[in-house]
């Protein structure tokens, strides 16, 4: 039976995620996705810059596991934004 797992790893430059698969074979293996904190070309803080991978590694996340977090055809759906940001107050 296949386990949905991941590893979640904080590094100075973002998050490392390590899905947990199987191949055909039955044999377990590690693959990693790197979620890197960029330079927003909106607000340079290193807030923003922290918010937004955590943010991209919940999207990440959900995308593994198979989870939608919004669409335009339901009427619940999870938000994800950042307030307070200069692009934000541009708006």
């Amino acid at each position: 039976m296949f386990n949905w797992e991941v590893n979640i790893e904080k590094v100075s430059n973002g998050y490392i995620i390590g899905e947990h698969h199987e191949d055909d074979e039955g044999n377990p293996y590690i693959e990693k996705t790197i979620v890197e904190k960029k330079e927003e070309v909106y607000d340079k803080s290193e807030r923003v810059e922290e918010l937004k991978a955590f943010q991209n590694m919940i999207w990440e996340l959900a995308e593994y596991f198979g989870v939608t977090l919004h669409t335009k055809h339901e009427k619940i759906n999870l938000e994800m934004k950042i307030t307070g940001t200069k692009e934000e107050e541009d708006d």
